[in-house]
């Protein structure tokens, strides 16, 4: 790496509250990485349905599109910093209710749709407000170190994450995942509670108050008017529905003919399909 380059990308951890920040979000989405994959193995476990699991899917990611133009139209009107915050909160009760229901054995198959939901609707509007807050914490000249840094904290988390939670979830240790989740919002938590910012919201204009459906109508024809964008939401669409088919309904990956069980397999899949 050139000495110029390496010195652009070391300068943006002398940032104490990007770093702090950058921290956060790392731990938060190791967290996330592992429930994740913990959550469609204890639906094939509790269910062995391969239909019971994509309606799991669709209550995470039916809420998460719904209100996801809305998330990031509001976000502009918004404290990023407290919308995260509150966010981190909200799934922390979620792990805590998950924990709490499933204190003599796997939770009840309703309790995960209810959490299900609740994180397509957070997760609407905690990724504009991350991508926001970012922007408040370092100069423009850093927006590309920033956010590359950012990117490589979330594929390595996307990496890890799922081999730590196939480890466990072979074991049957959801409640281990469930808990370490509910760990890793009230690090982020804290961590969002130390960073400090000089920014300062500005007071929106009646003009802009009264646009949010004016301002998501300009982001739905922003996507459409940009193929790569199109073309990258297709993609990850096709990728997620090739993954869920070749689960079988005994809970199993299906490799080269061979059943394996899902615990491992998607663990070691899912890095690969990020």
């Amino acid at each position: 790496m050139p000495v110029r380059v390496r010195g652009a990308v070391l300068m943006i951890f002398k940032n104490k509250n990007f770093v702090t920040f950058w921290m956060g979000s790392f731990v938060s989405g190791l967290g996330d990485a592992m429930f994740l994959l913990a959550l469609s193995w204890m639906v094939i476990r509790a269910t062995g349905s391969a239909a019971t699991l994509g309606l799991l899917m669709a209550a995470m990611s039916v809420p998460q599109i719904l209100l996801s133009l809305m998330g990031g139209v509001l976000i502009d009107r918004l404290d990023p910093k407290r919308f995260m915050t509150v966010s981190d909160a909200v799934r922390l009760a979620a792990m805590l209710f998950l924990v709490a229901v499933s204190f003599h054995g796997m939770p009840p198959l309703w309790s995960l749709f209810v959490v299900a939901v609740i994180f397509g609707m957070m997760d609407a509007g905690f990724w504009p407000a991350a991508a926001k807050f970012e922007q408040d914490l370092v100069a423009p000249d850093q927006y590309v170190q920033s956010n590359g840094s950012l990117m490589v904290a979330s594929q390595t988390t996307q990496i890890v994450g799922p081999a730590l939670a196939g480890v466990l979830a072979a074991t049957g240790h959801f409640d281990v995942i469930i808990a370490l989740n509910a760990a890793t919002y009230g690090v982020s938590m804290a961590c969002l509670t130390w960073v400090t910012t000089a920014h300062t919201m500005d007071a929106p204009s009646p003009a802009h108050t009264v646009s949010v459906l004016g301002d998501m109508t300009e982001g739905i024809r922003y996507v459409l008017r940009t193929p790569l964008l199109v073309v990258t939401s297709l993609a990850a669409f096709v990728v997620n529905a090739c993954l869920a088919a070749v689960m079988d309904r005994n809970g199993s990956v299906t490799v080269h003919g061979r059943s394996t069980p899902v615990a491992r397999a998607y663990g070691a899949l899912a890095p690969v399909t990020r």
